[in-house]
């Protein structure tokens, strides 16, 4: 089934529902950083079961960011991701 264009559309609209949904979540102490981990986890666990082992890697790095940065944001937060950071977890 090919869709064409289409296809890419709606793949680009999805990343970018899915980047500003992380996005909101950055606003309450803690919250971001803890969803994020929780992915991050799943992500390597099924990496590793496909034997994709390099992007289980990658999610792990990023879970172990994450694992640090909620040290500083749990409540009550110090610092704030902001922008930035929350965009870059939610791609």
């Amino acid at each position: 089934m090919d869709f064409g264009i289409f296809y890419y559309i709606v793949m680009g609209l999805g990343i970018l529902y899915l980047v500003n949904a992380v996005n909101l979540t950055d606003g309450i102490d803690g919250l971001c950083s803890s969803v994020t981990l929780v992915y991050c986890g799943a992500y390597v666990l099924i990496c590793s079961l496909v034997g994709m082992g390099e992007m289980g890697l990658v999610a792990a790095a990023a879970g172990a960011g994450c694992l640090g940065f909620m040290v500083w944001n749990l409540h009550p937060a110090k610092v704030m991701m902001g922008d930035t950071g929350s965009m870059f977890l939610g791609v």
